[in-house]
């Protein structure tokens, strides 16, 4: 798990639901949360800024480049 970020289940709410309304799934959607040099990449937009769980793991930032 990332550090602030709640996963509901479909136990808990519909996939629709989970999909479009939770914060877990959408932390992540778009390139509005990237930081440098992420956000200034050419590539960010066929990328998506890479894999938030590695660089967690590595930095212990989510946000962080991986």
């Amino acid at each position: 798990m990332l550090p602030g970020l709640n996963f509901p289940t479909v136990r808990e709410q519909s996939l629709k639901s989970l999909w479009y309304d939770s914060d877990g799934f959408n932390a992540y959607r778009g390139t509005g949360w990237m930081k440098a040099p992420c956000s200034t990449c050419e590539h960010k937009e066929r990328d998506l800024g890479g894999c938030r769980c590695q660089a967690y793991m590595l930095t212990q930032d989510p946000n962080a480049a991986d």
